[in-house]
């Protein structure tokens, strides 16, 4: 039943439905109106929870395990640091501010120290520096003669407490 046959002239025989061949020719594919990514492709969903741990693991976790280059508050001071490298020699420098308004009785002007140190076990010594009165900044530095530092740290010491932060050296 709807089945027809047709030959040409070398004898090669073509058979097909016709019916058949109609209701593929007519046919409507219908997208559901509801799309189910994640229920349909099981692996698109791993991927973006993978995806979604890394980020969450690189903004949330790897800053509370790095040590610091800028703190905002350390005995009410702000402090950060800074190094660079330029020629033969590297700059590094520590951003002092306190953070109490001038018109508050508050400390400043207390004495403080500063050692500056090298990746490669370069030290500057212990300084001693006049921490900056309320409400201002103060910037300490130092120039260390070799440029193949990687890092530099610096501990600063105020009263009996101390802290240390750490920076990479950029070009």
């Amino acid at each position: 039943m709807g089945n027809e046959e047709y030959r040409p002239k070398d004898d090669v025989v073509f058979y097909f439905n016709k019916e058949q061949m109609d209701k593929n020719r007519h046919r409507r594919v219908e997208v559901p109106k509801k799309s189910r990514p994640f229920r349909d492709n099981k692996t698109l969903l791993i991927i973006l929870l993978d995806i979604g741990i890394i980020v969450l693991f690189a903004l949330v976790i790897v800053p509370l395990m790095r040590k610091p280059y800028k703190i905002n508050n350390f005995e009410g001071y702000s402090v950060s640091l800074s190094a660079f490298r330029t020629g033969e020699k590297t700059y590094a420098a520590i951003h002092i501010r306190n953070k109490m308004d001038k018109d508050k009785d508050s400390p400043g002007g207390e004495l403080g120290e500063v050692v500056f140190y090298g990746s490669e076990m370069i030290t500057s010594g212990p300084v001693t520096i006049i921490l900056p009165e309320p409400g201002e900044q103060k910037v300490f530095d130092y120039t260390f003669k070799t440029n193949t530092l990687e890092k530099v740290y610096v501990q600063l010491k105020t009263g009996q407490n101390s802290t240390i932060l750490r920076v990479k050296v950029l070009f």
